[in-house]
């Protein structure tokens, strides 16, 4: 499932380590690159979504709830 993390409200994580964690010298982000862990490919994530409907029998996207923990 792909989501836009920035319609969805609040702050967006970009990276397994969320930006505020102290690193050993600076914010940890800026220390060290997690590139390679998180990647966008919205046309597999689209291309993955269809494959995993026709798998569950569906033709189109089941309803759902998103839950958020803010504040």
């Amino acid at each position: 499932m792909a989501l836009d993390r920035e319609l969805i409200g609040g702050i967006p994580a970009y990276g397994l380590i969320p930006y505020g964690v102290l690193g050993a010298k600076l914010d940890y982000r800026s220390e060290v690159s997690d590139e390679g862990y998180i990647s966008e490919d919205i046309a597999q994530a689209k291309r993955l979504l269809q494959e995993g409907l026709k798998e569950g029998g569906h033709t189109k996207l089941p309803s759902f709830k998103i839950s958020l923990n803010e504040g």
